[in-house]
C-alpha cells in the first residue's frame, strides 16, 4: 500500500512550493465561486502531507530562485489551461 496523498488548493504559492518539493500537479481546474474565476489545482505524492504541514506552518524552507521558478511554471500552466478551455467553449 503506497501513502501516496492527494490535495487541493486555491493558494498559488503552496501550489509553487508543492512543485519545488517536486510533487505532481495532477490537474487545473477553472471554476466559478460566487461569480468569480477561481484556480483550483490538485497535487498529489508521497510526502505530500508532511510538505502541507510544513507549509501551513511556517516550515517551507526552499531554493527561493527554485520556488520563482516554479511560480513561473505554475503561471505558464494555468495560462495555457484557461487556453485550452477557451478554445473548447468555442467549439
Amino acid at each position: 500500500m503506497s501513502n501516496v496523498t492527494q490535495i487541493t488548493t486555491y493558494d498559488f504559492y503552496e501550489s509553487a512550493f508543492y512543485l519545488t518539493r517536486g510533487f505532481d500537479l495532477e490537474k487545473i481546474d477553472i471554476v466559478l465561486e460566487l461569480g468569480q474565476e477561481k484556480i483550483r489545482m490538485h497535487f498529489s505524492g508521497i510526502g505530500l502531507g508532511k510538505a502541507q504541514s510544513d507549509y501551513l506552518r511556517s516550515k517551507a524552507d526552499v531554493n527561493l530562485f527554485n520556488f520563482r521558478r516554479s511560480y513561473q511554471r505554475l503561471q505558464s500552466m494555468i495560462f495555457a489551461e484557461k487556453k485550452r478551455r477557451k478554445q473548447e467553449e468555442s467549439i
